[in-house]
């Protein structure tokens, strides 16, 4: 203690040594220092052999003093927020008090259910979207931010599909025509009742030579649909060319207030499909392992502006929904992971974070400043409580609301 510590590169600053410590023994033995480190400060016991000394030592080391607060404010500021977490405990409370969410349909049920992984507990509560009318809003954030092209985020979530009928009849195309530019699908006869294909349905066509694949409806006259993509050509590749509606679950979206809204980020995913969008643009990933009814995913979308790539992992576990024995089950198995390229682009600022209502369970909701490491992803989707707070921009664990009797008497 009150040895001087003198940084020459990078830094240029003096420090102080205010207390030492040995830290994580092995064997008996100190692996390293830990040391607390002070401002440096000119003691009245330190002398010198004449006047002039003392004031050219003072004038020397007065640049090389850096006050610790200024120097190490962020890290600070980074530690308090790990530990104060006040994205995910001041989420507990009344509305008025609620740090996350800034509206909640009272409709919206949310069910407590624990979830696990080996001993830890994954979740304690989920949001049932499907209590509330598919595609009206559930959920309103109090996190409004978007991202200019240089940044980078990562988004996880975990989701259980609650869908009855997930994949619909075959419908045979006849033939394609060009409607104002995007593509158009002519039919027979379009499914009826239960089948119907609406806008916002998403489908799977399959025989054509530039349209494979799945696409949004965004028009329905008589019995052809208009899709969500632009028109290249009206070529059939195969005798039976066909498409078939799959059961979407838009659950997630960043909109404005106009009417209508524009939508700048979604994401859905159906049974076969996950699609985010950006902007006007979609991506599209092919899921090899179906999404199955009441089975628990963890998903994680990794945007990497600087690599220029944007990730998707899918993780399963086959948990037994409200265990109380955690041994019966196991840890996260990743069953899908593709990268896409992207090109880096802004998202406009100060419009809503969004839940939709659809056929889906819901939980540990999380956008992340930036991506999360394959090798870390399995921790960081196993914790309840997040550690790296300050890493955080949204954090929704789908805790309930806190309900209090009203006493107007309390005598």
């Amino acid at each position: 203690m009150r040895d001087y510590l003198y940084f020459k590169d990078y830094m240029n600053r003096m420090y102080e040594v205010d207390a030492i410590a040995e830290a994580d023994d092995f064997l008996y033995a100190g692996s390293y220092w830990r040391v607390s480190l002070v401002p440096y400060q000119q003691r009245t016991a330190v002398g010198y052999e004449n006047t002039n000394e003392g004031i050219k030592a003072e004038t020397d080391t007065q640049a090389l003093i850096s006050d610790v607060e200024t120097k190490f404010r962020v890290e600070r500021e980074n530690e308090y927020r790990d530990v104060r977490k006040n994205n995910q405990y001041n989420t507990i409370g009344s509305l008025c008090n609620d740090y996350v969410r800034r509206s909640l349909d009272k409709r919206l049920t949310i069910k407590e259910e624990n979830v696990y992984n080996q001993w830890t507990i994954i979740s304690k509560y989920h949001y049932k979207l499907s209590s509330i009318k598919n595609g009206n809003e559930s959920i309103k954030y109090q996190y409004e931010g978007g991202w200019d092209k240089e940044d980078d985020r990562a988004f996880t979530f975990w989701i259980r599909p609650q869908y009855n009928n997930p994949i619909g009849k075959n419908v045979l195309i006849l033939s394609i025509v060009n409607k104002g530019g995007k593509v158009q699908f002519n039919t027979g006869a379009l499914p009826t009742f239960g089948n119907a294909i609406s806008v916002g349905d998403w489908i799977t066509i399959r025989g054509t030579q530039s349209y494979n694949g799945i696409a949004k409806v965004i028009e329905v006259i008589g019995d052809s649909i208009v899709i969500d993509e632009n028109y290249t050509d009206d070529i059939l590749t195969t005798g039976s060319p066909s498409f078939n509606k799959e059961v979407s679950n838009n659950f997630m979206i960043y909109e404005n207030d106009l009417l209508p809204p524009t939508q700048f980020v979604s994401f859905t995913y159906t049974p076969n499909w996950f699609i985010m969008k950006i902007n006007d643009t979609y991506y599209k990933w092919k899921i090899t392992q179906s999404f199955l009814k009441d089975e628990w995913y963890a998903i994680v979308i990794n945007l990497n502006s600087t690599a220029r790539q944007l990730g998707l992992f899918v993780y399963n576990t086959p948990e037994v929904s409200g265990s109380v024995n955690p041994e019966l089950t196991s840890t996260l198995n990743l069953i899908f992971n593709e990268t896409k390229s992207y090109t880096p682009i802004s998202v406009v600022d100060n419009n809503m974070w969004k839940l939709l209502g659809c056929q889906t369970d819901l939980t540990n909701i999380r956008i992340w400043k930036k991506p999360i490491e394959e090798e870390l992803q399995s921790l960081i989707l196993s914790q309840y409580v997040v550690k790296d707070t300050h890493l955080t921009l949204l954090l929704d664990n789908a805790s309930p609301q806190l309900m209090l009797q009203d006493v107007t008497d309390a005598r």
